[in-house]
């Protein structure tokens, strides 16, 4: 019951004119959620499509500023970055056979971002809340120096270097 109650109270609240204001709010209570590795079912409202299968931009909108105000609500709670964002792109349900179906077309999303979103992260990590002052910004000549903590990968055919974690 209470999975229903939280999936139904988040969709309705993304589905009101002023959405947007109540974001920082309803992050709040996604985060405690997203955390307790419980569920809520993805939101209809974030789901919608328009004839030709296509996310309508008004809807994109949206589901990347709930993602910012999720990522900027998993900072004030001192979250490691790498696996919130992880929990927030992947802790939702598709919705259940019980849903009552909304007017429009539906998608069959059930994560937060996928590829489609690659460029817009890439383009927003850089000024994510929480990140500046965090990381410099590496020249392209330290990117694979002598002195970076980069390695041959011993079976690849090109010599192709990777990058060890944590040594960005």
């Amino acid at each position: 019951m209470g999975d229903r109650l939280v999936s139904s109270t988040v969709d309705r609240t993304l589905s009101v004119s002023n959405a947007e204001s109540l974001l920082s709010e309803l992050a709040q209570i996604l985060t405690t959620r997203i955390l307790g590795h419980e569920k809520v079912e993805f939101p209809h409202t974030l789901n919608q499509i328009t004839p030709d299968g296509l996310e309508p931009p008004p809807v994109r909108n949206l589901r990347r500023k709930l993602v910012d105000a999720l990522l900027a609500c998993g900072i004030t709670a001192g979250q490691a970055m790498r696996f919130f964002v992880w929990l927030v792109v992947h802790e939702w349900e598709p919705r259940g056979s019980w849903s009552v179906e909304t007017e429009g077309l539906h998608g069959d999303r059930f994560v937060l971002l996928d590829a489609g979103d690659f460029a817009w992260a890439l383009h927003k990590a850089p000024t994510a809340p929480g990140m500046l002052g965090r990381q410099r910004p590496m020249r392209s000549s330290q990117r694979f120096s002598s002195t970076s903590r980069a390695r041959n990968t011993s079976n690849s055919p090109t010599g192709a270097r990777t990058i060890l974690p944590g040594h960005i």
